[in-house]
C-alpha cells in the first residue's frame, strides 16, 4: 500500500487531516465540505468481518473513508456518487491515501446498481 503519493490540488481544493491513521481528504472550497456529523455517522453502522461496505451518495468519500479507517477489517468500501466532481475528488484522495485496493469509488446513480452485474471502479 503506497500512502500519501505525492498529489497536486486543484484551484479552491486543500487537503484535511482526518486525525486517524493519518489519513488525509481532498476538499473543495466551493463545494460541499464534510463537518462532525459525517465523522459520526461513520460510527454507527455496525459490520462483520469480511463485509463489503457501501456509502450511497459518498460526496468526496469523508463516510465511508472514516468507517474504513475505523474497521479495517471490512473487506471493500465502495463509494458511489453521482456528481463526477465529488467522486473524481474522492478516487483521488483513495490514491492520496493508498487505499485503492480497499476502497472503491463509482461515479453512477445508485438506480443504476439494479442493473449491474459487475462494477468497474471510476477512472
Amino acid at each position: 500500500m503506497l500512502k500519501n503519493v505525492e498529489i497536486k490540488l486543484r484551484e479552491n481544493e486543500t487537503l484535511e487531516d482526518l486525525m486517524i491513521d493519518g489519513l488525509k481528504i481532498i476538499q473543495n472550497k466551493n463545494l460541499y465540505r464534510f463537518s462532525s456529523d459525517a465523522v459520526l455517522l461513520s460510527r454507527f453502522a455496525d459490520y462483520r468481518k469480511g463485509d463489503k461496505v457501501a456509502d450511497f451518495c459518498s460526496g468526496s468519500g469523508i463516510v465511508g473513508l472514516h468507517y474504513y479507517a475505523l474497521h479495517k477489517n471490512v473487506k471493500e468500501v465502495c463509494l458511489f456518487e453521482l456528481q463526477a466532481c465529488l467522486s473524481e475528488m474522492a478516487e483521488r484522495t483513495v490514491e492520496y491515501d493508498g487505499l485503492k485496493d480497499k476502497v472503491k469509488c463509482f461515479n453512477m446513480p445508485v438506480q443504476r446498481l439494479l442493473f449491474a452485474h459487475t462494477l468497474q471502479p471510476a477512472l
